[in-house]
């Protein structure tokens, strides 16, 4: 490993000057410094690192070198470099090593002439310096050892000494991933359309990987599209695959779905959003599931509409005894929702014959019936009733109309109630000029069948079916005539057995 070069200078020298000069420059030439005359052995130190400052558990590569710059050969040259506890040897040949210290021996060192040689070691602790000291010893002497004077170490000015700082920085931030699911609307009715937002965050100061994400449905929407992933109708589940979230990015998706028809008023529907990353799971900054507080959810309240009808009845304000009327019954929906299967009752009233309906009503106890199948939304519609007012009637015609069914909500429209009911509807007509000759108010009936009236000269008598009392206001005896209906007969039996008992007293 040492080379006699300087020797062989000295013999070519003597030979000729001409020789010598060309060996100077050949010396020259190769990097080696021509001895220093008058100076005896003259050993300059020198190591080097090929790094200032590393992570803990790299490699530094050092450089050694000898150099005898002095007149005079040195035999029995010795090298060593000892490493400080922050470091271990990693790759070095041609050495001996007792503990931290590496030694190298070999042959003289002519002047004029140099060694050198590189081994590695491995950065062992976290922090901290890696000092590497070279120092150089020769058996002829007195010989002068200097240092480098750019590495000298301070424990020993005769030794050179390499320093690498163990500087491992912070790790950066573990990846964070913040995602929340938001509705486009808390309430919806059957059919709507509804918008999720899926959004996900990384506020962290590294990137996320493998960030994949699930949304899920529950049975009441149906899945129409979304801007990423794929849906699987099976699980009612879009699965997203985002990939990298880079740190300080965020990225949204929306998934459409609509409400079933056959949903009712007051569920709640509810998709749930879950996040994962490599290493971790993403945490829900939106409304957490209540059953999984993982998930973030996005609850949305089915509001089913119900159409409001408003009704009344109304008809003119006199009519004379006798004389043909009409009542009209208006029904009413200003509200955005159809109403179906309408049922509207019409209870006729005392004194009032009914002779014809538009449309044509069915016959109840009572009064008419009609089952409108559709009043259509922001629609009304209206039927009319016509019949006499009979002859012998006076005072007022007061028929109610109701309105009644399923799915929709129905009330007397404003200052159409009745005074004894504010569910009922009710007109006013007042009768005058009654042709028969008697005068008698007009009876409630609070039957179930219609009432209906008859007269005699100059006798006058107001009937109902049941629920009020027959009364004869006039001067004459009360001839046998015939209700309506069952009860109408049971009060004329009941008249005709009075009368003949009167007739017995007499």
């Amino acid at each position: 490993m040492f080379t006699r070069l300087g020797g062989r200078i000295r013999r070519l020298v003597a030979t000729s000057v001409a020789a010598a000069v060309a060996v100077v420059a050949l010396v020259v030439f190769a990097g080696v410094q021509p001895a220093i005359a008058g100076t005896g052995a003259h050993l300059t130190v020198t190591i080097s690192a090929d790094q200032s400052v590393v992570a803990q558990g790299a490699v530094v590569t050092y450089t050694l070198t000898v150099a005898n710059d002095g007149d005079t050969d040195v035999t029995g040259l010795v090298v060593s470099n000892t490493l400080d506890s922050t470091a271990a040897y990693d790759s070095v040949l041609g050495a001996t090593f007792s503990g931290q210290v590496a030694q190298w021996a070999g042959g003289p060192l002519a002047a004029g002439d140099s060694w050198s040689s590189t081994f590695t070691a491995d950065a062992t602790a976290s922090t901290g310096s890696i000092v590497s000291a070279l120092s150089a010893h020769a058996s002829v002497g007195p010989a002068t050892i200097i240092a480098d004077p750019t590495n000298v170490c301070t424990s020993d000015p005769t030794a050179s000494c390499a320093s690498t700082t163990i500087n491992t920085p912070t790790p950066p931030a573990p990846p964070v991933v913040n995602f929340a699911l938001t509705s486009g609307s808390v309430t919806a009715h059957p059919g709507d359309v509804v918008s999720f937002a899926l959004s996900l965050s990384n506020p962290g100061a590294s990137d996320a990987t493998s960030v994949s994400a699930a949304v899920q449905l529950p049975p009441g929407l149906t899945f129409s599209s979304s801007t990423a992933g794929s849906y699987n109708p099976g699980q009612r589940t879009v699965y997203i695959t985002q990939g990298t979230l880079a740190a300080g990015t965020s990225v949204a998706v929306s998934v459409i779905a609509s409400v079933d028809s056959g949903a009712t008023d007051g569920d709640v529907l509810t998709p749930s959003a879950t996040v994962t990353f490599s290493g971790g799971a993403g945490t829900p900054t939106g409304t957490p599931c209540t059953t999984d507080p993982t998930a973030s959810c996005a609850p949305v309240t089915v509001h089913v509409s119900v159409a409001a009808i408003t009704f009344s009845v109304s008809g003119p304000a006199t009519v004379a005894a006798g004389d043909a009327t009409t009542f009209t019954i208006f029904v009413d929906n200003a509200s955005a929702v159809d109403a179906t299967d309408v049922g509207v009752l019409f209870t006729t009233p005392a004194g009032f014959t009914v002779t014809s309906t538009s449309p044509v009503g069915a016959s109840q106890p009572g009064g008419l019936r009609w089952q409108l199948a559709t009043v259509p939304a922001h629609t009304s519609t209206s039927i009319t009733v016509t019949g006499t007012v009979n002859s012998a009637h006076s005072g007022r015609l007061a028929p109610s109309v109701q309105v009644a069914g399923a799915g929709f909500t129905a009330q007397p429209a404003s200052g159409a109630t009745c005074l004894t009911d504010p569910s009922v509807s009710c007109a006013s007509t007042t009768v005058t000029g009654s042709s028969g000759g008697g005068t008698s108010d007009s009876l409630a009936n609070t039957g179930v069948t219609s009432a209906t009236t008859a007269s005699a000269t100059p006798a006058t008598v107001s009937t109902a079916s049941h629920g009020t009392q027959l009364a004869n206001t006039g001067p004459t005896a009360l001839t046998p005539f015939l209700a309506v209906g069952a009860v109408g007969l049971l009060y004329a039996g009941v008249i005709l057995l009075r009368m003949r008992s009167r007739q017995a007293h007499r």
